[in-house]
């Protein structure tokens, strides 16, 4: 008769290599619908550059990307998108946080809409793009652009700027859901690093000897719809996080109200292959605190700073029974 405790084992030993198995069919699942390395019309992909040519487009690409999508922008869009919290620290060196992760989709969203541009520049000989060339290069690849190509979208007004003259004060995560909803034909990127990048990924499609030039509106049509595309993601996230997190109730409230990047990717990985602005592989993008030449200068800067201002407020702190001792006998 077998042993309690090898049988036992043995059933371990199964839900292991059943739980690695599962593992790797999730893995195999997300590469097979992540879709090929983006490559530009001309050249090869970036993986296949040396490895110095490499880094340098990696950082230009990433300067040119934390100059667009800020701090600030990504928490007024997950406010419209109507999240409440967001993960903004890395809970372990392997993940990213949202912040990065939507660096990555804008990087994304970006070089599929400037590569069907220049594609259709190129088939059609134009060397102006147009809006009626911005609009059938949105309809190829499944997205739309409601309304005309303004001259230039305003910038969505802020919460305190909208209620600056309301003594009360209104703030916290609900209001600003409740402002930002009210938000609609404006954009949240600032508009002279949005140019840069987007002539940034114009050169590296490039097909023609002369430039692409944009006509009026253009330019500020495409950070529209990028800018659309990205709320209708983090709004997907949302969505698919507060389900997949109740319990057997569909009454049930979610068990989990903070959104990580996993989830954004979750979201790329099951509809990336019907969105073919979504389509393709998130290429790498550095963050301000990677242990790279410029990162690292800022990384060291930062922490200057913070020894600097530490140092003060103690010293402050160490004068102040001495300033108030002196106040003291002055009075006498």
């Amino acid at each position: 008769m077998l042993n309690a405790r090898v049988v036992m084992e043995y059933f371990c030993s199964i839900q292991k290599i059943m739980a690695r198995s599962q593992e790797r069919l999730d893995r195999e699942h997300a590469d097979a619908f992540a879709g090929g390395y983006l490559t530009p019309l001309l050249s090869g992909a970036e993986e296949t550059l040396s490895p110095a040519q490499r880094t340098l487009r990696i950082r230009d690409r990433s300067a040119a990307l934390a100059d667009v999508v800020r701090a600030e922008s990504v928490r007024r869009m997950t406010r419209k998108a109507g999240i409440t919290s967001y993960a903004t620290s890395k809970p372990d060196a392997a993940t990213d946080v949202v912040l990065k992760t939507l660096r990555r989709i804008t990087d994304l969203a970006l070089f599929n809409l400037t590569k069907e541009i220049n594609r259709l520049c190129e088939h059609q000989r134009r060397k102006v793009v147009t809006e009626d060339l911005l609009k059938e290069a949105l309809k190829s690849l499944g997205a739309k652009l409601h309304g005309a190509c303004a001259e230039r979208h305003p910038s969505c007004p802020s919460l305190k700027r909208r209620n600056a003259s309301d003594p009360r004060g209104v703030g916290g995560s609900e209001a600003e859901i409740a402002h930002e909803r009210q938000n609609d034909s404006c954009v949240y990127f600032a508009s002279a690093p949005w140019v840069k990048l987007v002539r940034l990924y114009m050169s590296e499609q490039a097909t023609l000897e002369i430039p692409v030039r944009m006509s009026r509106g253009v330019l500020s049509c495409m950070q529209l719809v990028v800018e659309q595309t990205l709320i209708e993601t983090l709004e997907k996230a949302r969505y698919m996080m507060r389900q997949t997190t109740k319990k057997k109730s569909d009454n049930s409230s979610p068990a989990r109200q903070t959104l990580f990047s996993r989830d954004l990717k979750t979201v790329l990985t099951l509809q990336g292959h019907k969105h073919p602005m979504l389509s393709g592989r998130l290429r790498p993008v550095l963050d301000d605190d990677d242990d790279d030449e410029g990162g690292g200068a800022r990384a060291a800067a930062k922490a200057k700073a913070k020894a600097k201002a530490k140092a003060k407020a103690e010293a402050k702190a160490k004068a102040a029974p001495m300033r108030a001792k002196a106040k003291a006998r002055a009075k006498r």
